[in-house]
């Protein structure tokens, strides 16, 4: 599997844990991965439905990760 499909996987992985799991660990560990570089579209869209989340450390996992990536997208342009 090349990298690049490897990375997809893992970001799919990690927006249907951070959308359907019922541990709010596992919701905010895969709010980090999210985090991680490269910036992907649909990991933005699904941390910033994920500020919405019923627990703060899933919340705070979540804008963490969003303000990172907003990091790292500057530093691209």
């Amino acid at each position: 599997m090349s990298p690049v499909a490897q990375a997809d996987g893992g970001v799919d992985l990690s927006i249907e844990l951070l959308r359907e799991s019922s541990s709010f660990r596992v919701r905010a560990q895969a709010a980090l991965v999210l985090g991680r570089p490269p910036r992907s579209a649909r990991a933005v869209a699904a941390l910033e439905r994920a500020l919405a989340d019923p627990h703060p450390a899933v919340r705070a996992a979540a804008a963490s990760s969003l303000e990172r990536l907003e990091s790292v997208g500057s530093l691209a342009a």
